[in-house]
């Protein structure tokens, strides 16, 4: 069992040696030094074939190994890549989603501060309607008194021969008159209520009722005070008499 162990060990080193020797070029000392050690040196080129061989073998497993690791990491890389497209889609979508809602803000908040505009125009406008119109129904008194007394005035009396300070009289008033109603006019004020007109109980106030041969019933015969309105509204009521029905 020992004989065979040392041939073995003595085998592998001959085996060692001649590697070592075969795979350069022989010289005189090399052939020595494997004559002694029982090694032909015509073994020298197989050796050599063999080494050739290995180093091939290895340099193709090295090769095939770099492959597989350049396709791993290729792989790897285009995961990588991916999942770098992935975040940025989800970033991307995160943005345009605040983006949506940060419009959505603001059109609201538009629509609502025009709203608000609108509003406040709104009640600006009914203020300024509530007081002119409170304004206008305060001068109608006057404007009534001023008709009144042009209508007082007798029709001889109008003009300057029998009387002249009368007619003077008589003339300024008519001015004042028509110039208080062409202001009534110009803001929107206009007088309503004539004979004839039909008799409507949103615009006119009935004092009695009167036979009339050329009005028909329900028609205004005879206007007590006449109406205004102003603008879309009614400012005073016309008060009117109507004719009864046969």
């Amino acid at each position: 069992m020992a004989n065979i162990r040392a041939s073995l060990r003595l085998i592998g080193r001959q085996k060692g040696l001649a590697r070592g020797l075969f795979q350069r070029e022989p010289t005189p000392l090399r052939m020595l030094t494997l004559k002694k050690n029982g090694l032909s040196p015509n073994m020298s080129v197989g050796f050599r074939m063999l080494s050739t061989e290995d180093t091939e073998s290895k340099k193709t497993q090295e090769e095939e190994g770099k492959e597989e690791t350049t396709e791993e990491t290729k792989e790897e890389q285009v995961v990588e890549e991916k999942s770098e497209t992935e975040q940025l889609q989800e970033k991307l979508q995160a943005l345009e989603e605040e983006l949506a809602e940060a419009k959505d803000d603001r059109l609201r908040a538009y629509a609502e501060m025009e709203n608000v505009r609108q509003r406040a125009r709104r009640d600006i406008d009914n203020g300024k309607r509530d007081a002119n119109k409170k304004f206008a129904k305060s001068l109608l008194g006057v404007l009534d008194n001023l008709e009144r007394a042009l209508a007082s005035v007798p029709e001889e009396l109008r003009t300057g021969d029998n009387n002249p300070e009368v007619a003077t009289l008589y003339e300024g008033v008519a001015m004042t008159e028509t110039e208080l109603s062409k202001v009534f006019t110009a803001n929107g004020v206009k007088a309503f209520g004539e004979e004839g007109d039909a008799f409507d109980p949103h615009k006119h106030e009935a004092m009695f009722q009167m036979p009339h041969d050329e009005y028909e019933p329900n028609t205004i015969a005879q206007v007590i005070e006449k109406g205004y309105m102003y603008k879309d509204g009614v400012l005073r009521v016309a008060k009117v008499g109507t004719v009864q029905g046969k």
